[in-house]
C-alpha cells in the first residue's frame, strides 16, 4: 500500500514497556482489570504527551509501518534484504528495524529527545548506537525546517537538532 501516514517514530509499548501500565492489570473498567496503551494513558501523563509531541511524528508509508510494528531500532547486517521502497532493513527473527544511512541520525535523534523530555528508557548500549547514528547521518536542511515548523506550533525545538543545526 503506498498510503503515506504519520507513525510514531518511538511507539507507545517502545515508550511504556517497562512501566507496570503496560505489562500488569493495574486499571480497571467496568470492574475488569486491565493493561496496556488505555492503562498507561489514564495512569501516565507523559505517555499521551509523547505519542501526541509532533516531534516523535514521521511520515511512513503504511506498509512501511505495518512491517516495522513491534520492532525495535537497531543495525541489522549487510545482506539482510532492504524493502523495495525504501533504505529500511528488517530482521524479523531478531526483532530489529534498521531505517538506513540517510534516516539513522532523524530517528536517534528523536529517540534521545524523547528520553530528556519524557524519560524514555534507553539502555546504555541504545544510547551509545543513537550518538553514533546522529553522527554519522547529521541534522540536514529537511529536519531543521521540519524542527523549526514544530517549534512554531507546539513551543519547543528538539536540542538535539537545534544544537547540531546552529
Amino acid at each position: 500500500n503506498k498510503r503515506a501516514r504519520w507513525m510514531a517514530v518511538v511507539t507507545a509499548d517502545a515508550m511504556a514497556k517497562t512501566q507496570p501500565c503496560w505489562r500488569e492489570k493495574i486499571c480497571v473498567k467496568n470492574e475488569v482489570p486491565y493493561a496496556g496503551r488505555g492503562c498507561c494513558l489514564k495512569v501516565m501523563p507523559k505517555f499521551h504527551a509523547t505519542q501526541d509531541d509532533l516531534h516523535n511524528r514521521a511520515p511512513i508509508l503504511k506498509g512501511v509501518a505495518l512491517a516495522m510494528n513491534g520492532l525495535e531500532y537497531g543495525p541489522v547486517p549487510d545482506g539482510a534484504p532492504y524493502l523495495a521502497c525504501c533504505d529500511l532493513k528488517i530482521d524479523k527473527d531478531r526483532g530489529v528495524v534498521d531505517p538506513g544511512f540517510r534516516a539513522r541520525g532523524d530517528v536517534a535523534r528523536i529517540q534521545l529527545y524523547l528520553n530528556l523530555k519524557y524519560g524514555l528508557p534507553l539502555t546504555a548500549a541504545e544510547r551509545a548506537m543513537y550518538v553514533e547514528w546522529s553522527v554519522e547521518d547529521p541534522v540536514d536542511a529537511w529536519e531543521a525546517d521540519r524542527n523549526f515548523l514544530i517549534r512554531n506550533l507546539q513551543g519547543y525545538g528538539n536540542p538535539f537538532v537545534e544544537s547540531a543545526s546552529e
